[in-house]
């Protein structure tokens, strides 16, 4: 519980100002995260480690140190076959997006609407914390830049802008490109 609290503070911190996440990050926290790293990389080397390291790690990822080896193992596995495609791109949704990270993530669809078509969120006034989880998790998985792609009109639908969760971040960190045929016009 201690660390789920130390974690939401340096969250909310990094929300809250314009600072980088590593910038934000306490020192003491940084070192404890690397020692579990240490150990790990160990592990992965099929290096030697103390019972006491042992009983650590199990207890910070809730495995035997047999299943943690494994998984390390497979992890490497998965990222030499990812190293050699030249392109990586998965569709998913919000949900499915749980637990991955890119270094460019495209959110679609981040439209609000009038009428049947439905918008993100739905009602404007009221989001519910369903809408809000997705749109946080969405905006998470990225490591270098996310975009957010919202279209003013699209096919037969009039009336479509920009989701207000974007009004949500700061116009500092955002870059809106307005994309038309104008913008096309001009490479």
């Amino acid at each position: 519980m201690e660390d789920f609290k130390k974690n939401k503070e340096i969250i909310l911190e990094c929300i809250e100002k314009t600072k980088d996440f590593s910038e934000i990050l306490k020192e003491d926290y940084i070192k404890e995260k690397l020692k579990v790293v240490d150990v790990l990389n160990k592990i992965f080397n099929e290096e030697k480690i103390t019972d006491i390291e042992i009983e650590n790690i199990e207890t910070i990822f809730g495995y035997s140190i047999k299943k943690i080896f494994n998984k390390l193992k497979s992890l490497n596995e998965t990222k030499k076959e990812f190293l050699e495609d030249e392109l990586h791109i998965k569709f998913t949704s919000f949900e499915g997006s749980k637990g991955l990270s890119a270094d460019y993530v495209f959110i679609v669809g981040v439209n609000q609407t009038k009428g049947t078509l439905k918008g993100f969120p739905a009602d404007i006034k009221n989001p519910t914390d369903n809408e809000i989880c997705k749109f946080l998790v969405g905006l998470t998985r990225t490591r270098k830049k996310c975009y957010l792609i919202s279209n003013q009109r699209f096919s037969k639908f009039a009336g479509i802008r920009e989701s207000s969760f974007i009004s949500w971040i700061k116009p500092e960190r955002l870059k809106k490109i307005k994309v038309n045929k104008d913008y096309f016009n001009k490479k």
